[in-house]
């Protein structure tokens, strides 16, 4: 009965070893795009909430980095917890920093006093929540 020779088995023991180190490096250092292109998302301060009492909507502005290469757009906004519906201007997060003016409308009414600090949590297409503090104008 014949098997692999030592040289053999040897030789490709060290072909795999290259290539297990390879792919370790690559996930390391980010050099496979498709995993690490996502990056992630963080404001720059905290924001600004605009309110038009005539409409019941509410101007964000927010300043934005995104560290990957994925362009992510802002699918929904939270203000104290209450859920709101974007309903115009540029909520889409381009690669580095940005800053971004968009109008959301809340599903309820909310009583915000000018000056107040609130909590807003920006939902994006990547379905990863950002938290972001802003003060209220009226």
């Amino acid at each position: 009965m014949k098997g692999l020779s030592g040289a053999v088995t040897a030789l490709i023991l060290v072909i795999a070893s290259v290539i297990i180190a390879l792919l370790v490096v690559g996930f390391a250092f980010g050099l496979f795009g498709s995993f690490s292109s996502q990056g992630t998302v963080q404001t720059l301060g905290p924001a600004s909430l605009y309110v038009n009492p005539t409409t019941n909507q509410y101007t964000v502005v927010v300043d934005v980095y995104n560290s990957g290469g994925t362009q992510l757009t802002i699918t929904s906004v939270t203000i104290n917890g209450v859920p709101s519906t974007i309903v115009g201007g540029d909520n889409t997060i381009a690669q580095g920093t940005q800053i971004l003016t968009f109008t959301i409308s809340p599903t309820q009414t909310l009583s915000l006093q000018s000056g107040t600090q609130v909590q807003l949590e920006l939902v994006l297409s990547n379905g990863v929540s950002v938290p972001v503090s802003a003060v209220v104008y009226t």
